[in-house]
């Protein structure tokens, strides 16, 4: 905010002065430029809190709007996605029915040439029966032909009827090399048929593979843009936190590393450089007032802090909690904001004069401070020492301490 805009016990201290001034009858002209000050003041924060709303309710528009034309754009991909699975799904069904119905003629054709098979190899035996019947008359017309008459009508009736069997013989033969034929072919172009149902089944198969992969990358995208818009939504409810340290988006990390479940506020309860650094005025202000959260930036340019999950106490001694951890939000290794645990009992030290301590680091006097991590809480980073600040010491540029509720 504009060191220029007062802040409220400020403007209750000049509003308390002015009145006491008015009622003394005082018109000395500082003190009337300083009525003008102080109105100036509240007209300036109202129209910083105007702005400041109208900023969010921009923000929070345009981010619905993106959602919204993201969503939309995601919403076209399935639907097109699924109306080709849909089309690939009949495709492959008609497939399947052209499969049975191939697997059904191909059972029939080889039905009906085993039947033809069996009428050929009769047609056989009828036809050399036909033979030795032949020859059988003709040994019996030659043989008798000397001694009684022949009766030519009784033989042309033999011969015309065995020229007919043998005429009929070669035309069922004939008949069923035909069908023979035919089945054979009807066979052969079954088969090549097979052959394209299974290259068409093949691919089907292959798109199908293809559309799980696209289906999974477009939830996968879905998945991550839902997340990422959720936490910079998430993020604006935090933006009228009024930290000189750390930018909005830091406090919806810090959020989610305590309870991801839902939204909580952070309230100012202590800022350092207007309080003196004093370890006193620290306890006054945020003793007994539940969770809390502490923000520390070095001279140096490191943040680091520390989440409380009990009361802060003036009595002295080590407390706290396993949901109690340490912090790094800015760091010369360049470590993303990272949060560290400790198994250990030694959580939050702590006493009248004392401000905030958390196992590995501690402030003491003004402005000095001192970090011992990784002496109590785990180094999941691998930086050693080096991970909050870079030396042992430090000097303290500003600190805050938040209420979490």
């Amino acid at each position: 905010m504009n060191s220029s805009i007062l802040k409220e016990e400020d403007i209750a201290k000049l509003q308390l002065e002015n009145w006491r001034y008015r009622q003394v009858g005082c018109s000395n002209n500082e003190h009337i430029s300083l009525t003008l000050q102080l109105q100036a003041s509240q007209k300036r924060i109202e129209q910083l809190i105007i702005e400041n709303t109208i900023s969010i309710n921009d923000v929070k528009q345009e981010c619905n709007k993106k959602i919204e034309n993201k969503t939309d754009q995601i919403n076209n991909k399935i639907d097109q996605t699924l109306l080709s699975l849909n089309t690939l799904v009949q495709e492959n069904q008609n497939l399947v029915q052209e499969n049975q119905k191939l697997k059904s003629n191909l059972e029939k054709s080889s039905t009906e040439i085993q039947s033809l098979k069996k009428q050929y190899l009769d047609l056989i035996k009828e036809h050399q029966a036909l033979k030795s019947n032949v020859a059988k008359n003709t040994i019996d017309i030659i043989e008798n032909h000397g001694s009684q008459k022949l009766n030519t009508d009784s033989l042309q009736k033999k011969i015309q009827s065995l020229q007919d069997k043998q005429t009929n013989s070669n035309e069922v033969l004939k008949s069923i090399i035909n069908q023979y034929d035919n089945i054979e072919k009807d066979l052969k172009e079954n088969g090549k048929e097979k052959e394209v149902f299974n290259d068409k089944l093949k691919n089907v198969t292959n798109d199908l593979e293809s559309f799980k992969i696209k289906f999974e990358q477009v939830y996968k995208e879905q998945n991550a843009f839902q997340s990422r818009y959720e936490r910079e939504y998430k993020s604006l409810n935090y933006k009228t936190i009024p930290s000189k340290i750390i930018d909005y988006k830091y406090f919806s990390i810090i959020d989610d590393w305590i309870d991801n479940s839902i939204n909580h506020s952070f309230t100012l309860l202590y800022r350092a450089s207007e309080n003196d650094f004093d370890g006193f005025k620290f306890h006054s202000k945020c003793d007994h007032k539940g969770p809390t959260i502490t923000i520390i930036e070095t001279t140096d340019g490191d943040i680091f802090g520390g989440y409380n999950s009990q009361d802060w106490k003036s009595e002295m001694g080590y407390y706290g909690d396993n949901k109690c951890f340490i912090f790094t939000l800015i760091n010369k290794h360049a470590i993303k904001p990272t949060k560290y645990i400790t198994t250990k009992e030694s959580f939050i030290f702590s006493y009248s004069s004392s401000s905030p301590s958390f196992g590995d680091y501690s402030i003491y006097g003004d402005k000095m401070g001192r970090q011992i991590f990784p002496l109590n809480f785990i180094d999941t980073t691998f930086k050693g020492n080096s991970t909050l600040t870079p030396s042992k010491y430090f000097i303290i540029k500003e600190y805050e301490v938040y209420q979490y509720l």
